[in-house]
């Protein structure tokens, strides 16, 4: 138990390392002291920071890395960095702003900070839309090292009004907001970019939703010359793949559902949406923000706009996900924030019920090592959405778009190619970032011949239903005479029961059936 004797507790957050953000607020002198302790010693504080004004609301992000603290009588929000040692760095230090296009409306009443820390959300209760108090949540994303407000602002509705006073929270990996309600009851609120070209759907840049672009469905690409599938330019339109290489291994089969608009694509991906200025007036929340419109323009060439003062030393050398200056220096020839991109994510397909294939994106976890797998002499490149290359000693890490539910029954299928002799490939699940450290060889699967892998990830996961959020890809070498290489392809998840008569546990679903065990299965 902690009682401050300077004020009283107005908000307090939990990190997932241990860190406890708390705010104070001292009604005679009319000031907020923010501390930082270790919920393990609430009597040490690591450090504090004094405002003036009343301060309501923080947040922490999991890893204890960002935080976010709400001045709602200035209309404020202020962020700040944290340091290892649990201390603010003063350096990092911003206040954002209500957009200045709205009259104030106690702005920061309520803060959330994704998991990732890359996108806050800040509530304005007070918010006014045709002289109605109906409350409004704005959306900022963390862009090259600072907050850019992207314009997205949700707002309430005629039952839901001064939204975000009684809490929010937000996911930036499927663009959802949600609000408790003062009876109790929660909303939720959901970000849709609809792409004008029927052949494309909306995908967040770094998996961030709140940061949306166009990308071509499976069996289409760009019809740029360099190809892909992302849609950069309002010109861009997805065509057709006529062949497997074209294409690599995306299938060449039209949507199984035919595009409403027209058989061709449109000119142009929707770049934004013109929702009504007014709220909604239904009983559902009004999902649609004002502009949907990218906070960043992508580029094709992230090059330096001037020639370097050095001149790059590593052409066309640096693997994916490893740190780069220069475009030039990487296999894939794109860097962005210093670390070599590929032109097209790693994909996972995710087996339905109907027997159709969900597409899911991995993304790679930069500067995440699995201990105790420590070398990395070797590194990796994405070919395609459906092929992947390792060489050499090289360990990476990829969080998915979306979790998957694994349950003991739960398989995992990929094809699979030694191209060496003197290598072996190991492949890992984990349900939280925090378990790549901790369960880094318990969750592993071993292969050392080519052929399809038909692997039981429930086993991986000890049996238990969890929701995997990350993949893991290993190639230990035998030898250092040779650069060992490895190519996986078509990696997908499938269900190894049949669901309608066995349930998720492996009952049988009919009353009147026993369920017998033979084996391992």
């Amino acid at each position: 138990e902690y009682a401050d004797p300077i004020g009283i507790l107005k908000s307090f957050s939990v990190s997932d390392t241990g860190l406890v953000l708390a705010c104070f607020y001292n009604s005679i002198g009319n000031f907020s002291i923010t501390r930082i302790m270790n919920i393990s010693n609430l009597s040490t504080i690591l450090d504090n920071d004094v405002w003036s004004g009343l301060g309501t609301a923080t947040s922490v992000t999991p890893s204890g890395e960002k935080s976010a603290i709400g001045f709602p009588k200035e209309n404020t929000v202020r962020t700040y960095l944290l340091l290892p040692d649990g201390k603010f760095d003063r350096s990092s230090f911003v206040i954002l702003k209500e957009n200045n296009n709205y009259p104030p409306g106690r702005f920061g009443e309520k803060v959330a900070l994704s998991e990732s820390g890359m996108t806050l959300a800040a509530a304005s209760p007070g918010a006014m839309r045709d002289s109605i108090d109906v409350g409004a949540v704005f959306v900022f994303v963390w862009i090259d090292k600072k907050w850019q407000n992207t314009e997205s602002v949700f707002y309430g509705t005629d039952d839901l009004r001064r939204i975000g006073a009684s809490g929010i929270a937000i996911d930036d990996h499927i663009g959802l907001i949600n609000v408790r309600q003062n009876n109790g009851r929660h909303r939720s609120f959901k970000l849709e970019v609809p792409c004008d070209d029927p052949y494309a759907i909306a995908s967040g840049i770094e998996m961030n939703a709140f940061r949306p672009r166009c990308k071509c469905i499976s069996g289409y690409k760009s019809n740029t010359p360099n190809g892909g599938t992302t849609l950069r330019r309002k010109i861009d339109v997805c065509i057709r793949c006529l062949s497997v290489i074209e294409c690599g291994n995306a299938p060449t089969i039209s949507p199984t559902v035919s595009p409403t608009l027209s058989s061709e694509p449109s000119l142009r991906p929707s770049r934004s949406s013109n929702p009504s200025d007014s709220p909604s007036y239904t009983s559902a929340p009004s999902a649609i923000p004002t502009t949907l419109e990218p906070t960043l323009t992508p580029t094709l060439s992230p090059e330096p706009s001037s020639p370097p003062t050095s001149s790059p030393t590593r052409i066309n050398s640096v693997f994916d996900g490893d740190p780069c200056r220069f475009s030039i220096e990487c296999k894939s020839r794109i860097c962005s924030e210093s670390v070599c991109i590929p032109e097209n994510n790693f994909s996972l397909q995710l087996e339905e019920k109907d027997g159709m294939y969900n597409q899911i994106s991995m993304f790679f976890v930069a500067r995440k090592q699995i201990t105790p797998i420590l070398t990395t002499t070797g590194g990796v490149t994405i070919q395609d959405e459906f092929t992947m290359r390792l060489f050499g000693e090289v360990t990476k890490a990829y969080e998915l778009s979306t979790s998957i539910t694994v349950n003991r029954f739960t398989r995992l299928k990929c094809m699979v190619e030694i191209v060496s002799s003197w290598s072996e490939l190991s492949i890992c699940m984990f349900e939280r970032e925090a378990d790549l450290a901790l369960y880094a060889q318990d969750q592993c699967h071993t292969v050392s011949a080519s052929g399809e892998v038909d692997i039981n990830a429930g086993k991986l996961m000890n049996d238990k239903t969890v929701d995997v959020r990350f993949v893991a890809f290993h190639q230990k070498v035998t030898t250092t005479n040779v650069l060992a290489e490895i190519s996986i392809s078509t990696l997908s998840i499938y269900s190894g029961i049949n669901t309608s008569i066995i349930d998720e546990n492996g009952i049988c679903r009919d009353p009147n059936a026993e369920t017998v065990v033979r084996g391992d299965e």
